[in-house]
Order: C-alpha cells, then structure tokens, then sequence
C-alpha cells in the first residue's frame, strides 16, 4: 500500500513538471517550437558565397567570430503532422534594423513528409554596417492557414553574434608648411589606428589634423604624432601647419624717422613699414648686412622678397651718398661746372687771381653781384681758405674789384 502511494505521488509529480516544461517551451525559455515540431535548421553563408552553413536552432546562440561577409540563405523544419501554413515569414534584426522575409509559401510544404525548405533568400546581414561587434536577432511569425506546429512566440528568439570589421583606405596628406611620413594608411571601426607623423618645414609648426573627406573619427587632432583614425568609409585627413613669425628689427645707420621694428611671417611678404630718411644721402633698402647681403626692402619700402630666416634678425639700412653739380659763373658765363659729394668741399676751377680786363678778382660768392664789388663786408666771400662744404647743388659767382682801388 505504501508503495503504491509513493509510487502514484511520483507518477502525479512527473505530470506537473511536464505540464510545467510544456508552459516552459510554450512562453519561449529554450526550445520554442511548438510539440509537432522535430527539427529546423538556417542555413548561411560567412566570409563567402560558397560553402554553405546550417545552424540547428535547438541551441539559441551562436557565436562567429570575427567575418567579413554574411548571408542569410534558407531555413527548414520538420513537423510531426499538422497541414500547410502560408506567408510564414523569418524575421531578423541587427543594429536595430528589422527586416523579413517570407520565408514559407505552399510549393515549399511537403504534406507527406511534413516537411518544408526554402533557399531562395539572398538576404546581406551586413548591409548597411559600419563595424563593430553586433548580435543577429531571429525569429518567426505564424502566418495564414493551421500554423500553429510550429512557432516563435516572441522575438529575438535565436541570436548569432559576430564582429565585423570593413577596413578602408584613409588618404593622408600635408598642407603648405610641412609633411607626412606616408601617404595612407588602412583602418575600420574598431580599432583605432595612428596616423603617421607629420613633420614641419623649417619655418612652420605644425598645427593639426583635420577630416577632408569620408566618414572617419580623429582622435588627438592636435598630435602631430600621436593622431588616431577610425574608418567606416574612404576618406582623406589633412595634416595643416602654421607659418612662423619673427622679430625683425630695422637698423637705420645713422637715418632718422621710419619703423623700428616689423614682425614677418616666414614666407610671406615683408609686413608694411616706413623708411628713415638722412641728409645727404639716398636711401638703398634694408639688408641683412650693413653692405651688401640679401635685400628684404626696396628703396620705396615695398617688399623685396619674402621672409626665409628662421629667426629674429636685424636688417640694416644701406645708403649712397648724394652728389651735386657745382657751377662756376665769370662775367656771366659758365666756364666750369663739376661734381662734388655730399659734405665735401668743392674743387676750384681754374682761374688765378689777378687782372682781369681792368678788373682784380677777389673771390666767389653764391649769389651773382650787379657792377663792381665795392664794399665786401656785407658779403661772404669764399677763396682757397674757407671753401664751404657742400650739401646741395651750388653755383658760384665770380667777384672782381676795381683794379684802381
């Protein structure tokens, strides 16, 4: 009697979990077909187009791996009994994207074997993917007729998780100022990859990174070699650079007036200045020397070539000194005329005191004399003892005395 008890109490309690494990598989925890379900399979293709896969849907996950293609292809199921069910369609999702396909229509059910089998999908999981590590949702939906042999009560019943990771060709160039140690480099969306080390000219510093072209994540822009890129398309990044700038200080030699300082811009134009000015002489320009050297400014203050030094300099003004003609005048008739330089005395032409036509010369002055010198206190006469010195074009006039006086 015992034993009978027990044994009744066991049989009663293996219904319940029965009954509990059909309310399980029922609410989709494991296996969620329904019971005249006996087998079902998704066929695929990874990396290539050849050599097809299926994956038995009795476990729910499966993992890839790291692929470079995927495609869907095809399911199949066999059912215990039950009749045709149409428009059944697969459903899948990835990167919240949900699409379907119909995957079930009456050519492809066998009612005497219960079975059905379609290849006819061509579906491109990857499609629209940037790269990353994602999951493959699957599920399906009843559709028209009986088709209550075989369901999935809910989405995302089956998942295959993957990563795929497209890499692309990133263009790497060097603006004006600078360069790059290659021309390219290759990258995807997972792992970030450093860009080669750009290096300024003489003269520049580097000043960034920047995106041209395409679709790409820069890292560290300011780097000039520890930039990092992320790929999900071709694209071009560009290295950019700054032009230096210097303290330019302008030595007149011995001029007055005009700038004392500019700053240039290395490779630029000499920046706009004002030039000094000094008696007696012309202004050639500023040097880099205070005679000869390379030229920065003209005679006018224009620029004369651009800035290449890449340091603060000095430039030197360079001068010539101006020369004058000197006219000797006697009796009103130009007998000499001759050149003399700024600040220096001039040459006498030739022409000794003595008596001239009734006449004693006496000396030369600046400003012509009407008749006979009379009296020459009011008047400054130059001879061999006290020539001027000369600062602008001259002319000189002879003076004659009475010889009778």
């Amino acid at each position: 009697m015992k034993q009978s008890t027990t044994f009744n109490q066991l049989t009663a309690l293996g219904k319940r979990l029965a009954m509990v494990l059909t309310i399980l598989l029922t609410m989709g925890i494991g296996q969620v077909w329904g019971t005249n379900f006996t087998g079902a399979g998704i066929k695929y293709y990874v990396n290539t187009k050849s050599g097809d896969q299926w994956w038995s849907v009795s476990s729910t996950t499966l993992q890839l791996g790291t692929i470079s293609s995927f495609y869907l292809k095809g399911f199949w199921a066999e059912i215990a009994n039950g009749n045709v069910c149409q428009n059944t369609r697969m459903y899948y999702r990835v990167n919240g994207v949900t699409k379907n396909y119909n995957i079930l229509n009456p050519n492809d059910w066998n009612a005497s074997t219960k079975h059905f089998q379609t290849e006819s999908m061509d579906e491109n999981v990857l499609s629209g993917l940037v790269g990353g590590n994602y999951t493959l949702e699957i599920w399906f939906s009843n559709g028209e007729g009986e088709c209550n042999v075989w369901y999935s009560n809910n989405s995302s019943n089956y998942k295959i998780t993957f990563t795929y990771n497209p890499t692309y060709t990133v263009t790497v160039k060097a603006g004006t100022g600078g360069t790059v140690a290659s021309s390219s480099v290759t990258a995807g969306n997972i792992d970030a990859v450093t860009l080669p080390k750009a290096t300024p000219n003489a003269g520049y510093s580097f000043l960034n990174w920047a995106v041209t072209t395409g679709d790409i994540t820069l890292s560290n822009a300011n780097s000039a070699s520890a930039a990092t890129v992320k790929a999900r398309s071709v694209g071009t990044v560009t290295a950019s650079f700054n032009a230096n700038q210097y303290t330019v200080t302008l030595n007149s030699q011995s001029g007055t007036g005009g700038t004392s300082s500019v700053t240039a811009t290395y490779g630029q134009a000499m920046p706009a200045a004002t030039m000094p000015t000094r008696d007696g002489y012309t202004f050639n320009g500023y040097f880099d020397a205070t005679s000869g050297g390379t030229q920065y400014y003209k005679a006018d203050g224009t620029s004369a070539r651009t800035w290449n030094i890449t340091s603060n300099t000095t430039l030197y003004a360079q001068w010539t000194t101006k020369s004058y003609v000197i006219t000797w005048v006697v009796d009103g008739i130009v007998k000499q005329t001759g050149g003399v330089v700024h600040g220096s005395t001039p040459v006498l032409p030739t022409l000794e005191p003595g008596q001239i036509c009734g006449d004693k010369f006496v000396g030369w002055v600046t400003a012509p004399i009407e008749g006979q010198l009379k009296d020459a206190s009011t008047l400054t006469i130059y001879t061999t003892e006290n020539l001027p010195v000369i600062t602008g074009e001259t002319t000189f006039y002879a003076v004659f005395a009475d010889y009778e006086n």
